[in-house]
Formats: structure tokens, C-alpha cells, sequence
């Protein structure tokens, strides 16, 4: 026999063994079996007309299966899932044993244990109701401004769901918008913060919100002024000779005064001869505030020579 001969029977040989491996490995695929574990969402699904599912528990169970090792490997989480078909449900609690038929797992997938086994359902009869919608937010402005005004656009929205739940609602907020350290108005395009089980009748969830800022505003007295005269050359006395004064403005401004140099209280003596007058003081301020009180108002004056 030649030495060709020989190789050719070990390559038979070898294809003999490569083939009776594959076989047994598919027959492995098909025949094997093995079990998973994973966690199944449940979905609801045919609420009838004017009902609302109200409360749902648990909202996903731990389900066990068993089945062909190669149709398990396949299993995606998408896999794992319960729908409940509730078409044919009334108003009230319902519980629902899960059974295999409430998923829809590839052919040879059996299901070996649901835990829990037992979902509960609440439905209710559903309602309408228009309410305000309130601008809600978070953080404050920069020192020395306020919040002035906050305003949703539009100002209120249809809400629905259960009947009972609408009766203890009687607005809605916003999601929270930050306004830390602004200055000036803000506006953002926002959804509303709705309860869980509620929807809103509207073609759009987002609605327009306006935060208002400004400078906040304060009154401050400045006591013990020092008055003085003007418009003569005369020697001049004033009694007394200091005033007192109430301003207001905005915050930051009326903090950043200072008496001495930032007002000026003074009696005009001008085209005045020497003599004793009775003078009303005038006071000079810084832009953007406003004098509110004055004491004394008027002061006695003395020139001469």
C-alpha cells in the first residue's frame, strides 16, 4: 500500500470524527435544555372607555424559564414581559394570576415560576378638570434682587385621570426651574410635574414660563447730615446745623451710599442780605432714588458780616 493510501484513510478518518462532533454538538443545541431567571415588566393594555388604571402592583415580577439551551440564549429582555388585556374589566380592585398565556415567549419556552405570582389592579372611573398651572421654582437671584412675578404660558391646562385623585388636585406645577444668582427676567420652554396616573388635553406638554426678576427695593435714614449754605459770601449760620432724611431705592444702590460724599443737604442764600431768614432745606440724591422724608424741613439761618 502506498503512502497516499494511508493519508487518504486518516483524512477519511478525521472528517469521520469532525462530523460525529458536530452532530453531537447540535444535537447538544436541540436536546439540551436550561433554565434563566430575569425580571418581566408588565404592561396593561384595552382599558375600557371612561375607566383609568389607577394603581399597578407590582410593575414587574421575576419570572423563571426553561427551555432548548440555544432558544434561551436568544432570549432578550424585550422577551420579558406580561401584558394584561383588561378590555373587559369594571371599576375596582382586580387581581390577576399570571400565567404562561400572559407572555408571549418563543415555542418551547416554559415558564417554571412567576414571583409574585399575583398582580393588583386599580381602576377607576375617569375625569376632566381644568386647572391653574403655577410656575415653580428653585434658587434664589443675585443679592439685592427679587422674585417679582412668575407667569405660565398658557396659564392653565386640562388635566385627566381618576375621578378621585382630580378631586384633591386644584393646581399644577412646573418642573422647577433654576434662577440662582439671575438678574434679570428668565424664560424657558418647560413640562409640567404631574402626578403619576394624570395626563394633561393638550396638542403640546411644554409650556412657556416667565420668571420675573427685578431689584429688589428698600427705605434707609440717614441721620446727622451736615447742612450747608449756598449762594452767599456772607458768614452764614444754620440751626440746626444737620438733618436727618429717609431715602428709598433699589437695594444694592442704597447700600453703596455713603452720607459724606454721595448726598448733599444744603439752604440756598442766594440774593440774601444780612439778616435772620427762615430757609426750607434742599436735598441732593443719587440717581435712582427717591426722598421720602425730611427732618426738620426748615432751618433758621443767620448772616452777617
Amino acid at each position: 500500500m502506498s503512502r497516499r493510501w494511508y493519508a487518504s484513510k486518516q483524512l477519511q478518518t478525521i472528517g469521520v470524527a469532525l462530523a460525529g462532533v458536530g452532530l453531537a454538538y447540535y444535537a447538544w443545541c436541540v436536546v439540551a435544555f436550561r433554565d434563566q431567571t430575569a425580571f418581566a415588566s408588565i404592561h396593561v393594555a384595552s382599558v375600557p372607555s371612561g375607566l383609568v388604571l389607577q394603581d399597578l402592583s407590582p410593575k414587574g415580577v421575576e419570572v423563571q424559564v426553561s427551555g432548548p439551551a440555544y432558544t434561551i440564549r436568544s432570549l432578550s429582555g424585550a422577551d420579558f414581559r406580561a401584558d394584561l388585556d383588561l378590555s373587559g374589566a369594571a371599576a375596582g380592585i382586580h387581581r390577576i394570576i399570571l400565567q404562561q398565556k400572559h407572555f408571549s415567549f418563543p415555542e418551547g419556552i416554559k415558564i417554571l415560576r412567576i414571583h409574585p405570582a399575583t398582580v393588583s389592579l386599580k381602576i377607576e372611573k375617569a375625569g376632566a378638570k381644568e386647572v391653574p398651572v403655577m410656575v415653580s421654582t428653585v434658587g434664589s437671584p443675585a443679592p439685592g434682587y427679587r422674585v417679582a412675578d412668575a407667569i405660565a404660558r398658557p396659564p392653565s391646562v386640562v388635566i385627566e385621570g381618576p375621578e378621585a385623585q382630580l378631586s384633591l388636585i386644584d393646581r399644577v406645577m412646573t418642573q422647577s426651574i433654576d434662577i440662582s444668582g439671575v438678574t434679570e427676567t428668565l424664560r424657558k420652554e418647560i413640562a409640567l410635574d404631574l402626578l403619576e396616573g394624570l395626563t394633561i388635553s393638550s396638542p403640546s406638554a411644554l409650556f412657556d414660563a416667565e420668571v420675573y426678576v427685578e431689584e429688589q427695593m428698600t427705605q434707609k435714614t440717614f441721620r446727622h447730615l451736615k447742612v450747608r449754605g449756598g449762594g452767599t459770601s456772607f458768614a452764614y449760620n444754620i440751626h440746626p446745623s444737620t438733618v436727618d432724611i429717609e431715602i428709598s431705592g433699589p437695594m444694592n444702590l442704597i447700600d453703596a451710599i455713603n452720607q459724606q460724599t454721595d448726598i448733599d443737604a444744603y439752604v440756598d442764600l442766594k440774593a440774601l442780605s444780612k439778616g435772620v431768614y427762615v430757609r426750607p432745606v434742599a436735598i441732593s440724591l443719587p440717581l435712582q432714588t427717591t426722598l421720602v422724608s425730611v427732618t426738620p424741613e426748615v432751618f433758621s439761618v443767620t448772616l452777617s458780616e
